[in-house]
Formats: C-alpha cells, sequence, structure tokens
C-alpha cells in the first residue's frame, strides 16, 4: 500500500511506502468518510505530512481516493516520536462552494447533481438514479444541496478521483441507486457470539402513520391545510393493509402486534407521520406513506463486527466486503425471532492489514443529510453563538420578567401535540397559555373563552401583528403609528400624565413633553415661510404662556398684531423689528444687561423699543426709512433724518445707518447731529452718480439715553 502526498499546489511531493502506522480509513453511507494514519516524525518524508496537503490511495475497486491533511499532531509511543494525521476527503470542500440560487426543474438526478457542482472543481460521476423532481438550491453550500438531492431523489454518493501523470486530473462524485451488494449471506445472532455489539433503538419505532401532502393553495397565495388521504379506502388483498374511509392514518397490524403498547386490554399504535410537501394526490400519498411505515416499523438494530467474524459466521470473504451490501441477520434474541435484511452502513478499512477491518450492518438507512449537512450549521450555529457571547442585553426592567419565564420553562412539563387540524400546537402544564403553528403563521394566546384559544398575536413571512409587546431595547428603522381613524395611535411614556409629567406623541401631530433639551436645528410650522428665532429655531406660529396668560406671540405676518420677527430665510433680513400693544411687557436679556420692552412706552406710529431699566439706555431700529434722489443726482446725496418720538429731544445719541435694498457700493455718513434730527449722507465709493429718481432705502439703528 502507497501514501501519494501532494502539495497545495496539487503537485506531487512524497510516496508513503514503508512505516505508515494504522491507516484506518472510515466511511459511512451518504455521511463521514476520514482517514487516519501515523509516520515517523524523524523520517526525511515526514516533513511532507502537513495541514493542507493532499493524500491519496488506490482503494479496492481501483478507484483513488483524496483527502487533506486537516490536523497534525506528534506524540511519544513504543515506535518514538510519530506525526498522527487526521484527513478528511477532498469532497468536503463542497461545503465551501456557494450556490446564490439555482432551480432545476422537472429534472433528473443527474441534472440537478450537475447543478450543485457546477463552478467546483467536481464534475458528475455514474448516475443510476431514476425520476423526475423539481428543487431549489438557494444560498446554501454546494454540499448541502448534494444531499437534499439525495433526499428528494433518494440515492448513495460515491466519490473518487483520477491520477495521471503525477497529478490529480479529475474528481468525479457518483450518484447510485444503492451502494454495494445483495448477498446471498446470512447468519444467526445468538447471546453467546463473542466481539459482536449489538445495539437496539425503539424510540423511532412508528407501527401508524399519517401522511400530509402539500398544502392547499389560499386565495392570499398562501397554503392551508395540508393534502391528506381521509378518504381513501384501501381493502387487503389487494392492497397491503385495511384502510376504511375517514380513517386519518394507515397501520401495520403485524407491527402493531410486535411493538405496539398494551393498554386497557387492547394494543395501541406507535403513531408518526410521513410529509410530503409536493404530493397532491390523495392515492398516491397513501402508497407513500405506507412505503415510509415499512422503513420504521421495526426498532433500529445494528451489529458492529470485525470482517473476519462476519467471514466465520457467513463465509463472506473479509476481502469482499463493500460499503452498502445487504445480508440476512436471524435474531434470536427477541421473544419472537426475527429475520432482519441488514446493510454495512458503515466500514472501517486497515489498508496494510485487511484482516482487522470492522463494520456495521444496520437494518436502517442512515440520516441521507448525515454527517456533512450538518457541518455548515454548526459552524453558522458556532458564529451566532461567539456573537451571543459578544452582544450586550439591556433588559433592565424586563429582567424580572425573563426570569419569571426562564424558571417556568424549567420547571413546566407542557404539552406538545400534533394533528391536522391544529398544526403543531404547544400549551403549558395547565393549558392556559399556547402557541400554534400551522399554515405558516405562528399564533400565540394567554385567553380561552368557552374552552377556545382567543389568537392575539400572529408571526408571517410578512412579520408579527401582536396587541401588545415586551421588550428591553428596540432597534428599529421606522416606527409608524396607525390611527383607527377615530382616536389617534399613541407613544408614550409609562408615567405620562397630561399637563403634568411624562410625554406622549401623537399620530395627529400632537405631542407633549413635560421638558427636554434640543441640540440641533428646531422648525415648527408646515410651509417654508419661516422665521428664524434665536439662533436654530424657526416658527411660523407659536404662542409663548406665561401663567396661563399669552404674553409674546411668534407669527408669520410682521403687520399682524402682537408680532416679533427675526431673521428671515427668504428674505435674508438680518434684523429685527418689535411691534406690540399696551398690554405686552417684558424683559430681554443679553450679555450687554437687560433690556426691557414695555408697550405703554410706544408713541405714535413707530415701533416700541428696548429700554434697559439699570441706566435708561434705549435701543432702536427704524427701518425701511425712504430717500429718494433728483432727476440728476451726482456721486452723493444728504437727506435731513428726524428721530423718532422716543428719542426727541435726546443727547449722546449714537446712530448707524446702512443703504439695504441695492448691491451698489454705497456708504452712508452722519453729521450736523441735533438733539432732534442729523443729515444722512448717500456717498458712491465707486466714483459714480447715484441712479436719477431712486428712492433708496436705509436701516438706521439708534442707540441712546
Amino acid at each position: 500500500m502507497q501514501l501519494f502526498i501532494f502539495n497545495q499546489q496539487e503537485q506531487l511531493a512524497a510516496v508513503l511506502k514503508e512505516n505508515i502506522k494504522d491507516p484506518i480509513w472510515l466511511e459511512k453511507i451518504n455521511a463521514e468518510n476520514t482517514l487516519n494514519f501515523s509516520y515517523p516524525a524523524a523520517d526525511s518524508l515526514a516533513s511532507f505530512l502537513t495541514e493542507g496537503n493532499l493524500v491519496s490511495f488506490k482503494d479496492s475497486d481501483g478507484n483513488f481516493q483524496l483527502f487533506e491533511i486537516t490536523k497534525v499532531n506528534e506524540t511519544h509511543n513504543s515506535d518514538g516520536l510519530m506525526k498522527n494525521c487526521h484527513c478528511e476527503h477532498s469532497f468536503y470542500e463542497l461545503n465551501d462552494d456557494w450556490i446564490e440560487d439555482r432551480r432545476p426543474t422537472d429534472a433528473t438526478a443527474e441534472y440537478a447533481l450537475s447543478q450543485a457542482l457546477l463552478n467546483t472543481r467536481w464534475s458528475v460521476g455514474t448516475v443510476d438514479v431514476g425520476g423526475t423532481n423539481s428543487i431549489i438550491f438557494y444560498q446554501q453550500s454546494a454540499l448541502k444541496s448534494i444531499h437534499e438531492i439525495i433526499e428528494k431523489w433518494g440515492g448513495e454518493i460515491r466519490p473518487r478521483v483520477v491520477i495521471s501523470g503525477n497529478s490529480i486530473t479529475y474528481r468525479y462524485l457518483d450518484l447510485f441507486q444503492t451502494r454495494g451488494n445483495v448477498t446471498k449471506k446470512r447468519f444467526e445472532y445468538r447471546h453467546d457470539l463473542k466481539n459482536i455489539e449489538r445495539e437496539v433503538d425503539l424510540s423511532e419505532t412508528k407501527t401508524a402513520l399519517y401522511g400530509f401532502g402539500r398544502g392547499e393553495e389560499t386565495d392570499t397565495g398562501g397554503f392551508g391545510r395540508r393534502t391528506n388521504f381521509n378518504d381513501i379506502v384501501w381493502t387487503k388483498p389487494p392492497n397491503p393493509a385495511d384502510k376504511p374511509a375517514g380513517q386519518k392514518w394507515v397501520e401495520d397490524v403485524d407491527a402493531k402486534a410486535l411493538w405496539g403498547r398494551p393498554f386497557e386490554g387492547t394494543v395501541r399504535n406507535r403513531f408518526g407521520d410521513f410529509i410530503d410537501a409536493d404530493e397532491t394526490d390523495p392515492a398516491t400519498l397513501l402508497q407513500k406513506t405506507w412505503d415510509e411505515l415499512q422503513k420504521r416499523n421495526t426498532p433500529r438494530i445494528s451489529y458492529s463486527l470485525d470482517v473476519i467474524d462476519l467471514e466465520k459466521l457467513s463465509g463472506y470473504a473479509h476481502d469482499a466486503v463493500r460499503l452498502g451490501d445487504t445480508v440476512v441477520i436471524i435474531d434470536r434474541e427477541f421473544a419472537n425471532p426475527i429475520e432482519i435484511t441488514a446493510r454495512v452502513i458503515e466500514l472501517q478499512r486497515h489498508l496494510t492489514d485487511p484482516i482487522q477491518a470492522k463494520v456495521i450492518l444496520a437494518n436502517f438507512f442512515p440520516d441521507a443529510a448525515g454527517y456533512f449537512s450538518r457541518l455548515k450549521d454548526l459552524e453558522s450555529s458556532y458564529q451566532s453563538w461567539e456573537a451571543l457571547g459578544r452582544a450586550v442585553f439591556k433588559t433592565t426592567w424586563l429582567d424580572g420578567k425573563i426570569n419569571v419565564l426562564s424558571n417556568q420553562i424549567q420547571t413546566n412539563d407542557g404539552k406538545v401535540s400534533i394533528t391536522d387540524d391544529n398544526g403543531i400546537l404547544i400549551e403549558n402544564a395547565d393549558q392556559t397559555k399556547a402557541l400554534k403553528l400551522l399554515g405558516g403563521i405562528l399564533a400565540i394566546s394567554n385567553e380561552k373563552i368557552a374552552d377556545e384559544y382567543q389568537w392575539r398575536t400572529f408571526g408571517t413571512g410578512d412579520g408579527f401583528v401582536c396587541d401588545e409587546l415586551l421588550s428591553g431595547t428596540i432597534t428599529a428603522q421606522t416606527i409608524s403609528l396607525k390611527s383607527d381613524g377615530e382616536t389617534p395611535a399613541i407613544i408614550k411614556s409609562d408615567n405620562y400624565v397630561a399637563g403634568e409629567s411624562g410625554w406622549i406623541i401623537k399620530s395627529d401631530g400632537n405631542a407633549e413633553f413635560t421638558s427636554g433639551i434640543i441640540s440641533g436645528t428646531v422648525k415648527i410650522g408646515t410651509s417654508t415661510d419661516y422665521f428664524r428665532a434665536f439662533s436654530n429655531i424657526y416658527v411660523s406660529s407659536l404662542e409663548l404662556y406665561l401663567d396661563s396668560k399669552c404674553c409674546v406671540r411668534l407669527c408669520a405676518s410682521a403687520a399682524e398684531p402682537h408680532a416679533l420677527l427675526f431673521f428671515h430665510p427668504t428674505t435674508g433680513a438680518n434684523m429685527a423689528d418689535i411691534q406690540g400693544g399696551t398690554n405686552m411687557n417684558f424683559n430681554l436679556y443679553t450679555a450687554g444687561g437687560i433690556f426691557n420692552f414695555d408697550g405703554g412706552d410706544i408713541v405714535g406710529s413707530h415701533p416700541a423699543y428696548l429700554k434697559s431699566p439699570v441706566d435708561g439706555y434705549k435701543m432702536l431700529r427704524d427701518y425701511n426709512k425712504g430717500f429718494t434722489t433728483s432727476a440728476s443726482p451726482g456721486i452723493s446725496a444728504s437727506w435731513i433724518y428726524t428721530y423718532p418720538e422716543a428719542f426727541a429731544s435726546a443727547t449722546g445719541l449714537s446712530i448707524v445707518a446702512i443703504v439695504s435694498n441695492t448691491a451698489q457700493p454705497i456708504c452712508v455718513t452722519i453729521s450736523g447731529k441735533t438733539t432732534t434730527s442729523c443729515t444722512l449722507y448717500l456717498h458712491r465709493t465707486d466714483g459714480a452718480n447715484l441712479s436719477a429718481s431712486t428712492t433708496y432705502r436705509c436701516d438706521i439703528l439708534l442707540v441712546g439715553p
């Protein structure tokens, strides 16, 4: 026996011929396929035994098998320092090949397999599985897709490779209806036989099965009650069993007599179910259910023994044993001896000493998904649990509820039932709370009326619908409040009391907050005609209350009484005008001191002013004052400006003026100040003349006693 070692570039690097210790090749039908061996670490060829390199050998049928070294460790024993290599078959790599979306329809098993292997390093080999089916490969590995083919079409896989010219040239995956040979070998099992381990598992034995097919399509596009065979009648003979109309299951009376449970002088069936999600014909469904029952109506029995013992018992030559071979076993350990057709479902070969091979014979077929289909699930589970370990859960007040529910799960027996009408029904011990899964809907209830659950919470493929949700932290992109048309939908704090505490937001746009801090920009109103108040608050209409009395109103029009006009983003005005009646009185706090606005100080038609109660200084903006030029002005013009009444006879008055309605380069200078007026000079700074017969409007700011 030789082991061919290839490096990761798949170039032949070494050939091991001697000193190979205990090379054990373990193969299970549609499941595990591994190689383990040891080699002296001091040997120069041991350097090629590293993770990622490949190992190949020729099996008893002349096919090359190829394995990847996945684990290497070193141990000291009587043979010295040894390198121990664990290898997995190279077709495990199909677990790393990804399929986004492929949907073979009305296809043969061979075509479906070609689609599963598309864009991989593997090709379709020999396929003798018949029939056509449809299948969907969606966001899953190629290996998972292969096992779904096995579940749909049946069959057993055999990987093999072709090596020529020191290179791996082809990788093939065969799919047989059954592997191995149907032999005529038989032996009897008795308790006095040595070196045979026998295991009997009655846990999955069934004597009757319910059968369910494809769900009936509903008006909404979903699926309701599944197809069944309730109305089909079987009579024995010619049918294999009696099944009257209205009976929802089919039973095997012989299996029931052997394995049924005694009950009040009768024997009860061990019930189970069979589901074919694609079957729509009740008669065909009944036949399929019966066929499935024949696979499950006997305890799962396995026998583990050496092939040399198998040869002694049955005359079956040890070197002729193949995975999948069939033998007959007469088991006399049961009260009524049974004849079992058993297959070699697991074969452990010793590559340098064939008589050390071991077999497991069993009367059941291993789960097609088996070992490999769990690889991706285990990987996903590990990633999920790893992320779970890093996560921080904010439950706060919810901790108590979680603890209570956790205790209930651990101490409550509960009840699970599966029926055609109720689907999967999970109830607590006293049957006051339940979960129901049926027709693609998960329903939850904690209330009964007339012994009927009132389902209030539902989960479907479109989401969850519920009347109450308890949660610690909710993360969502959008939370939408939908009113019933009469009463607004609301979100509120649990301490909300109108006008007193907490907060509430209603779907009609109303809200109430006790207090709050807003760091960004606040815009109030529905139009773009906002007034900018302070530096970051925009309002179109706002009332400020003090002691339940309206003392200030901000509104969209400066012409409206009691208006406070600020910077307007549309017109670009950046000064303020204050208007008001005699009933308005408030303080304006600034870095320069406190200014008091008193409506009672308004004189004539001029705006009111701000006045400092400390030193009596007043500040007023006299805006939009118009001055019209002559028909032929020069580069400057002058006008007499009379102070507003509030500043009449004022001394020490400071005046600033600016032209606000033109882009011309004009400066305004002030001279000839008296106690009642001053002269304003408008001057073009670029040497050009002022525009003829044009009204120049000035904003004038006056500050004085």
